[in-house]
């Protein structure tokens, strides 16, 4: 069973799998096809298409001067306790 033209995934900069995709947002597009149930996924380098680059992207870097929100921040515990 074929399922056309899909996307495969998104790639976002600091994921880049080649030099094409190095320091962009690019989308990656695939046939996909069920055989007996089973759909194998190919690995985002070997998707069948060309990476479409959606835009710039830099590579974001965490270190230790920054700061953002995470779940030990919230008052004392697990929000769904």
């Amino acid at each position: 069973l074929s399922f056309s033209l899909m996307v495969h995934g998104i790639t976002y900069a600091d994921e880049a799998y080649s030099e094409e995709t190095k320091g962009h947002m690019s989308v990656r597009f695939w046939n996909p096809v069920m055989n007996n149930g089973v759909i194998n996924f190919p690995r985002p380098e070997n998707c069948p298409y060309p990476p479409k680059i959606l835009r710039e992207m830099p590579i974001k870097s965490f270190d230790g001067n920054m700061s953002f929100s995470g779940l030990h921040e919230f008052d004392g515990g697990v929000p769904w306790d």
